[in-house]
C-alpha cells in the first residue's frame, strides 16, 4: 500500500558520528505540506538473551539524553562494515 505522504525535500542540518539530523518538507494527499525533523541512523539490534531457567538477561546502559542509567536488554548499533544485523548481534 502506498503511503499518502510524499517526501519533497530534505536539508542535512547537522551530521554527528552516528546520527545525521534532517529537515523534510511532506506533502499529503490533499496537497497540504508540512515539515518534520528526522534523525537518520544507520540502525541498531537488539537481542533477547533468555537462559535455560527463563530469566532475561539485561545490561545496565546510561543515556546521555535522559542523563540517567537504564536497563535495558542488549543493544548496539549496526557498523556499515557488519554484514548483516545477525553479525551485529553476535558481535
Amino acid at each position: 500500500m502506498a503511503s499518502p505522504f510524499r517526501l519533497v525535500e530534505e536539508r542535512l542540518v547537522h551530521q554527528g558520528k552516528v546520527i545525521g539530523l534532517y529537515e523534510c518538507d511532506y506533502e499529503a494527499a490533499d496537497g497540504t505540506t508540512f515539515t518534520r525533523d528526522i534523525a537518520r541512523h544507520p540502525g541498531a539490534v537488539s537481542v533477547v538473551a533468555i537462559a535455560d531457567d527463563h530469566t532475561v538477561t539485561m545490561v545496565r546502559q546510561f543515556r546521555a539524553a535522559l542523563d540517567a542509567d537504564l536497563l535495558e536488554i542488549p543493544a548496539g548499533k549496526i557498523d556499515p562494515t557488519d554484514d548483516s544485523p545477525l553479525t551485529t548481534a553476535k558481535r
